[in-house]
C-alpha cells in the first residue's frame, strides 16, 4: 500500500469520527463524488451497525499485536482482491480492500490513542453534537478460581477448569457437562451496560443475558438443576429433563420448571417479573406460589405474589434485538435506552406519565433513537458525549 492510499485510509477513519476540518470534509466528499469506491466506503460505514462490529472485533486484539493484525489482515484481504478483481469495476484493485479494512481496523486501532470515549461516533443526520453505537456482545466469565475471562466477537476460545470444558464463540459460550463430583464448582458470567451474550449450561439449556445481568452456575448438575440469577434479566430455554427440575434462584423469589420457555427480570429492586412463553412454571415466594400458563406473568414483590395477563413479546423482544415499549412512559424507555447505549441521561424538564405503544430494532444508533423518540413524545433531546439530556420543549 502506497503512503497515498494509507493517508486516505486514515483521512477516512477521522472523517467517521469527525475529526476533519470543515475544509478537509469537503475535499474528502469532493473525491468520493468522482471515486465510487472511496463513496461505497463512507456509505458503507455511516451503518452504525456495521460500526460496532468492527469496534467489537477491534476490541478482541491485543493491544500489543493490534499494528501486527492490521498488516496480516491487510495481506489476506489484498490476496482476496487480487484474485477478485471485477469489485468496484477492477479498480485500484488490492489495495481498495486493504483501505476498507483499514478503515474499520484504524477506527478501532485509533481508539488506543486517542481520547475518544468508547463508543462514540459523529452525527451526520440529525444535528447532535455527537452519535453513540448501540451495545454488542459483550461479558466476563469468571471461573471457580476467581480468574475472569474477557468474552466478546472472538471467533472462538476454548477453556478447561475442572472437569469442565467449554467454548465461547462470538455471542455465546457452550459448556460440555463436567463431572458429577464438580457440582460444587460455580463459574458465573455477567454483562456490562450496552452488552448482551448466551450461554448453553451443562444440561443443555440455554440462557440470554440482557445488559447489566449476571448470572452464577454449576459446571455440572446433579438430580436438581438450579442457578442463580444475581441481577438484571435473564432469557431461559431449559432442557428438558423430566428427573431433575430446573430452579432459578433469586432475591425473594425462585422459579421452578420441568421444560419450558421463560425470562425473569429483576431491574427494579425487590420486584423480579417472569414471563412464560412456552410450558408451566411455578414461582415460589417463601411458602407462597403461583403456577402459570404461557402468556401470564408472575411478578414476585416484599408483600405478595402479582399475576397478570401479558403479551409475551415484552419476554422475546430484547433476545430478538428490539426495544418493547408497550405500556411504557417515556422515562422507563429511556431507562432502557440508557442501559444499552451505556450513556446518563439528565432531565432539565419533568416527563409526562403518558404511555407508548411501539418499538424500535436495538441496532440503530442512539441519534435515530432520539429522533424516533421525538417523533413519537415531541420531547425533544441533546446528545453530548455519552450524556442524554431531555430538554425542556
Amino acid at each position: 500500500m502506497s503512503k497515498e492510499h494509507f493517508e486516505l485510509a486514515k483521512r477516512i477513519a477521522r472523517y467517521l469520527q469527525g475529526e476533519l476540518s470543515p475544509e478537509e470534509e469537503a475535499d474528502l466528499l469532493a473525491q468520493a463524488a468522482e471515486d465510487p469506491m472511496i463513496s461505497a466506503l463512507l456509505k458503507q460505514y455511516e451503518d452504525g451497525e456495521r460500526l460496532a462490529n468492527d469496534l467489537a472485533f477491534m476490541d478482541s486484539v491485543d493491544k500489543e499485536a493490534d499494528w501486527e493484525q492490521i498488516l496480516k489482515k491487510q495481506t489476506e484481504v489484498a490476496a482476496i482482491s487480487h484474485k477478485t478483481r471485477p469489485i468496484w469495476g477492477g479498480k485500484i484493485g488490492w489495495w481498495a480492500a486493504a483501505c476498507l479494512f483499514l478503515v474499520g481496523g484504524l477506527f478501532g486501532w485509533w481508539k488506543f490513542y486517542t481520547a475518544i470515549p468508547k463508543g462514540i461516533v459523529p452525527d451526520k443526520l440529525y444535528g447532535y453534537k455527537n452519535d453513540v453505537l448501540p451495545g454488542g456482545n459483550r461479558a466476563t466469565l469468571t471461573l471457580s478460581n476467581g480468574k475472569e475471562i474477557n468474552l466478546g466477537n472472538q471467533d472462538s476460545l476454548s477453556l478447561i477448569d475442572g472437569s469442565a470444558r467449554l467454548a465461547a464463540h462470538k455471542q455465546i459460550v457452550n459448556y460440555v457437562a463436567g463431572d458429577i463430583s464438580d457440582t460444587a464448582r460455580y463459574h458465573t458470567i455477567s454483562t456490562p451496560r450496552g452488552g448482551t451474550y448466551g450461554i448453553e449450561l451443562p444440561d443443555g439449556t440455554k440462557a440470554w443475558l440482557n445488559a447489566e445481568s449476571t448470572l452464577a452456575f454449576p459446571i455440572a448438575f446433579g438430580k436438581t438443576r438450579s442457578v442463580k440469577l444475581l441481577a438484571g434479566e435473564v432469557y431461559f430455554e431449559v432442557a428438558q429433563r423430566a428427573d431433575a427440575p430446573f430452579m432459578v434462584q433469586g432475591e425473594g423469589f425462585q422459579v421452578e420448571v420441568l421444560g419450558t420457555a421463560f425470562n425473569v427480570n429483576t431491574y427494579v429492586k425487590k420486584r423480579a417479573k417472569t414471563i412464560l412463553t412456552e410450558g408451566k412454571v411455578k414461582v415460589k415466594r417463601g411458602e407462597e406460589y403461583q403456577i402459570i400458563d404461557p402468556g401470564y406473568a408472575v411478578t414476585a414483590l416484599p408483600e405478595k405474589l402479582a399475576v397478570q395477563k401479558v403479551d409475551t413479546e415484552e419476554a422475546l423482544s430484547w433476545k430478538d434485538g428490539y426495544f418493547y415499549f408497550e405500556g411504557k412512559n417515556l422515562q422507563q424507555i429511556l431507562t432502557e435506552v440508557a442501559r444499552w447505549y451505556d450513556v446518563h441521561v439528565e432531565y432539565e424538564t419533568t416527563l409526562s406519565k403518558t404511555k407508548y405503544q411501539g418499538g424500535m430494532k436495538r441496532t440503530a444508533t442512539l441519534a435515530s433513537v432520539c429522533k424516533i423518540l421525538t417523533d413519537l413524545s415531541g420531547q425533544q433531546f441533546k446528545i453530548e458525549g455519552k450524556k442524554l439530556i431531555v430538554t425542556k420543549l
